[in-house]
Formats: C-alpha cells, structure tokens, sequence
C-alpha cells in the first residue's frame, strides 16, 4: 500500500491474477528496447480496487510500475533493473515520491535474488 503525508492509504500495487498469482501482457509488436511481455503491477484505487487511470504522459495506459528489458549486454552482465512508471492521473509531487519508493520496495521485494540463501 501507499500512504499520503497524512498516513491515509491511497493505492494498492498488485499485479492483476489469472494463473499461478500473475497474469502477464503479451503485446502483438516488439519494438527494439520493449518487451513482449511483462508483468505490470497495476495502481489501484485503495477504497474501490479499480485500476487507476495513468495520467496524460502515460500515453492512455493505466497506472503501473513494470520491470523493462535493458538489453542483452546489461541484463546478461548486470543485476540492474529498469523500471516503468505510469502515475495516477493528478499525483501530487508527494505521492509520485511514494510510488518510486514503491518502486524501490518492489525491486527489493519481487526482482532482486537473495544471495547466500
């Protein structure tokens, strides 16, 4: 969950369910640097459980925070990870703050293997 500046919860991030706890998005083009799929972990409402419209940058996609292919030659010789970002439609500068340290939480929490155990 993310919290405002008044510890009131604002959104869930989640991937959507389907089978086996995720459900992936396949796209019908690969363009050179985007994958053909993904795992998106959707924003949604707290309160409602909807998915969060993205805002305008977003291109009309939904609010979410997804793992990139970096290519080959980083992916094959690095453990750093790129990161997409579609933030709610009218974020203020705080909660777009909270969702990066989303990000970093989730990069932790779902990305990143455990060394020595």
């Amino acid at each position: 969950r993310t919290y405002d500046a008044n510890d009131n919860p604002m959104y869930m991030i989640r991937p959507e369910t389907c089978c086996a706890g995720c459900c992936p998005v396949c796209g019908t083009g690969c363009d050179k640097g985007s994958q053909c799929c993904y795992l998106p972990f959707y924003i949604h409402d707290h309160s409602t459980m909807q998915i969060v419209a993205g805002a305008p940058g977003g291109k009309g996609m939904p609010a979410q925070i997804r793992n990139v292919w970096a290519g080959f030659k980083r992916e094959c010789c690095t453990s750093a990870d790129n990161f997409f970002v579609v933030f709610p439609e009218g974020s203020s500068t705080a909660l777009k703050a909270a969702l990066l340290g989303s990000t970093a939480l989730l990069d932790f929490t779902v990305f990143e293997e455990k060394q020595g155990g």
